[in-house]
């Protein structure tokens, strides 16, 4: 029976490197006569634990068998042609991102995510008074994370969603990944 494959959320996934990566990628070029010239942002996904250790360190699940192995290395060969795939987003897929800071009169501060003050001042009129502000002020984009906080946006703690990276659906935490579709000239 053929692996499924995920919903397409995001087009088939990047292009790894797990042993066998530089010599299909040598052949795959060789073949189709293009030169890989570099890659440019394709979208944001989630991987499974498995997929991230192997993004991350290289590491292989040690208590599969040979042949699990072999199914996992071809379902991510299959889902990653053509594309690099690397570990966490952009602050803007971040769902904790801001650019704009409200300070009410008592002096209580607020952070949006909005392209004006029009969609900032109608986000904070759903929760606040809005005669209570004091100013507003636009900044570059930021994440919890650059803000001194914990950020969570780059992991679900558990899912059954499918894993972007291996198509696996077991449930479990999920990681953020980002696509790169690789380029030819």
């Amino acid at each position: 029976m053929a692996p499924r494959c995920p919903p397409r959320t995001c087009p088939a996934t990047a292009g790894m490197d797990n042993g066998h990566g530089p010599r299909r990628e040598a052949i795959r070029t060789a073949i189709a006569g293009k030169i890989p010239v570099g890659d440019e942002y394709l979208c944001a996904g989630w991987c499974c634990t498995d997929c991230l250790m192997m993004l991350a360190n290289g590491d292989e699940p040690e208590d599969w068998t040979y042949a699990e192995l072999e199914v996992w290395r071809t379902d991510i060969a299959h889902y990653t042609e053509g594309y690099n795939v690397v570990l966490g987003m952009f602050a803007t897929d971040h769902d904790c991102k801001s650019n704009w800071t409200l300070t009410d009169t008592a002096g209580e501060t607020y952070e949006y995510y909005a392209k004006d003050i029009t969609e900032v001042l109608s986000e904070h009129a759903w929760k606040h008074d809005l005669a209570e502000v004091a100013s507003a002020v636009a900044h570059e984009l930021e994440t919890e994370g650059d803000r001194g906080g914990e950020c969570e946006c780059e992991q679900m703690s558990f899912s059954s969603s499918w894993c972007d990276v291996c198509g696996s659906h077991l449930a479990g935490s999920r990681d953020s990944v980002t696509f790169w579709k690789i380029l030819y000239r």
